[in-house]
């Protein structure tokens, strides 16, 4: 007989970052409990150390092809999405997710409540340079092809994304 796992995880004063964007979840505490072949989020709160929070939970379980399926929400109130030097952005997030890992149904609404780009002459050294090219332009290379599919291959799962990001204001 297969092994059936039990536990639990637990996270306290977690912290993620991205350097990119400037987007930071601090203080993030998380615990889960696995039994067998099922995961439960009980719960995921966070802040951004700007007052913003984010709260979550969910489940995955194993199916019988080894996918999971998965069922979970994200909320965030308030959450700075973006703390960069010519540009801050804020507001509030409300996700659900279901169907499987491989095809993922994701749908809710990404409100922005505040914005701030600063339009300077000068460009701070944060900023990257990034090169713009037109692959229509005369002399441009060509764009690769992607390979024709395994003609044996079964179809591919596909997911749905239905996100309103809303901008009043």
């Amino acid at each position: 007989s297969a092994p059936e796992p039990v536990g639990r995880l637990t996270l306290d004063k977690g912290r993620v970052t991205n350097g990119l964007t400037g987007f930071e979840l601090r203080d993030l505490a998380l615990a889960v409990a696995f039994s067998g072949t099922s995961a439960t989020i009980e719960s995921l709160k966070g802040t951004d150390g700007e007052g913003g929070t984010i709260a979550g939970s969910g489940s995955a379980r194993q199916l019988d092809d080894g996918d999971f399926a998965i069922d979970g929400q994200v909320t965030a109130r308030s959450l700075r999405f973006t703390r960069l030097d010519l540009a801050t952005t804020d507001g509030d997030v409300d996700i659900a997710l279901s169907g499987t890992a491989t095809a993922p149904d994701v749908k809710g609404t990404v409100t922005i409540r505040h914005g701030n780009v600063e339009i300077s002459a000068r460009v701070p050294p944060s900023v990257a340079v990034v090169e713009v090219r037109d692959p229509a332009a005369p002399g441009a290379p060509p764009t690769p092809l992607a390979p024709p599919p395994d003609k044996d291959a079964p179809p591919p799962r596909v997911g749905r994304l239905d996100l309103a990001i809303n901008a009043p204001g």
